[in-house]
């Protein structure tokens, strides 16, 4: 419900669309779905249960353990990635930087500067073991780093096209997203893009 880790909610949130405006117009879309997903689940779960009456007891392979939180170093960290996200959108400097002919505003750079050195600042307060005990390695990180590397290629002539409006190859995408006195249609964006994006 915010553009935070989906990639096409955060582009908009970067074009302009206000960052809590899927949360406070989709809430209760999200609690209907989210609810009928929970009572179809409780519904299977009692059933799968009961089947279970009369079967023999397996032992437990994971005996009960005092649970603990360990990495709370982490979490002002977390609210940090968080924050720089905000500051990109709150700050606008007017300041931009070309890099190879394409202009890079100084605001998504301070973020992005934010975030990579709070990962490294992660790395520095947090235990070896307790990333060893959670299985942590780069794999996934480098897996998301390549979808989101493919993603914003992607995304790089869609802008272009929708930069182009009704005079480009997309025009009549273009209108659909455009309401009548040439703005854009926010709830036309959020459903094509998430339809787009559910591909």
């Amino acid at each position: 419900l915010t553009p935070l880790g989906d990639p096409p909610l955060f582009v908009g949130f970067l074009r302009g669309v206000d960052f809590f405006w899927t949360t406070a117009n989709l809430w209760r879309e999200t609690l209907f779905t989210g609810g009928l997903v929970l009572i179809i689940f409780l519904a299977l779960d009692i059933v799968l249960h009961r089947r279970e009456g009369g079967l023999p007891k397996i032992k437990d392979p994971t005996p009960d353990t005092k649970v603990r939180l360990r990495g709370l170093a982490n979490l002002p960290l977390l609210a940090g990635v968080i924050g720089a996200i905000l500051l990109s959108a709150s700050w606008k400097p007017g300041i931009s930087i070309p890099i190879l002919g394409i202009g890079l505003e100084l605001q998504n750079l301070v973020r992005d500067a934010i975030i990579l050195a709070l990962a490294f600042l992660s790395l520095k307060v947090s235990y070896k073991n307790h990333r060893e005990a959670n299985g942590f390695s780069w794999g996934p990180i480098a897996e998301v780093a390549k979808l989101f590397a493919g993603i914003f290629i992607c995304i790089v002539p869609v802008i272009a096209i929708l930069r182009a409006g009704h005079d480009g190859a997309l025009a009549p995408l273009v209108s659909l997203v455009t309401s009548a006195d040439g703005q854009p249609d926010d709830l036309a964006y959020f459903w094509l893009t998430g339809a787009l994006s559910s591909f």
